[in-house]
């Protein structure tokens, strides 16, 4: 592993540490072998989002309000918390369990998250290439 990947390691394991909300997955610790890091969270039984949204659900406007309330709920947290996620997508929200219409949305993988800085805006470019906005990759 390369510094600057034990660095952003170090980083995540900061920022799940300081979490705590019924919308973002639950880190539990981490720990080291000789050439493994393990980050441990919380058991999620029912897949990403992605994956659990097929042809026999009825996409309705209230459908998505359940679903994404709790999710600009979960990232207004993080915002006051001082960290930006910078990698939402359907793969990383992931469910309590199977049946989607019985399942909470937690958000998952904080990999590419940081720290708000107030005098220091972001400017890397991060995220998933399929997800992120055509202007941003212009630039």
């Amino acid at each position: 592993m390369s510094e600057r990947d034990e660095i952003d390691l170090a980083g995540e394991i900061e920022i799940m540490s300081t979490i705590d909300h019924p919308n973002i997955i639950r880190f539990i610790g981490a720990f080291n072998e000789v050439d493994n890091h393990f980050l441990v969270f919380e058991l999620m039984v029912g897949g990403d989002l992605a994956d659990s949204i097929n042809a026999e659900y009825i996409v309705s406007e209230r459908n998505v309000q359940q679903v994404v309330a709790p999710i600009f709920d979960a990232v207004l947290y993080c915002h006051d918390m001082g960290i930006m996620h910078r990698d939402l997508k359907p793969e990383n929200l992931l469910l309590t369990h199977p049946k989607f219409r019985k399942a909470s949305v937690k958000i998952a993988d904080f990999g590419l998250s940081r720290s708000i800085e107030e005098d220091k805006p972001a400017q890397t470019i991060a995220g998933t290439p399929g997800y992120i906005a055509p202007e941003i990759l212009c630039k």
